[in-house]
């Protein structure tokens, strides 16, 4: 009799053993998936960074390669890129030297976009230039 009893009481327990074990899986799926969408948005947003870093670069690369008397402040205007539309835009001071002495310019160039989220994000690089004049050119030929 007692086997029977025992029955009784027991009666559902491993129903509730089986939801309480299928919540617990349902929140760690819910948490799987917000962890997944987590890791996609970081991935565009580290995709834009690297994408505005590219068009920067190579920026001051096309600005080194220009004639010195030319370089000045513009707004270069947008480029779209993998993820986002760029606007790019850079600033050039100069940095003269006296009598002898190197000249420089200092160019910083800011890239500008608005990521998935809607919030308007920049880059910023700056470096100097060097003016190499033809009295240095000769020195390095002789």
């Amino acid at each position: 009799m007692k086997t029977g009893a025992y029955r009784g009481a027991m009666a559902g327990v491993g129903l509730i053993e089986v939801l309480i074990t299928l919540v617990i899986i349902a929140g760690g799926v819910m948490a799987m998936s917000r962890l997944q969408g987590l890791l996609l948005t970081s991935a565009a947003s580290s995709r834009q960074l690297s994408d505005a870093s590219f068009i920067a670069q190579r920026v001051i690369e096309d600005l080194g390669s220009r004639n010195w008397d030319s370089l000045t402040t513009t707004t270069l205007g947008n480029e779209t890129g993998t993820t986002a539309t760029y606007s790019v835009q850079y600033t050039v001071n100069d940095s003269p030297g006296g009598a002898g002495q190197m000249q420089f310019k200092t160019v910083q160039v800011t890239v500008s976009w608005t990521d998935a989220q809607g919030q308007a994000r920049t880059y910023t690089a700056t470096t100097r230039l060097q003016r190499i004049g033809a009295d240095f050119s000769a020195r390095l030929l002789s």
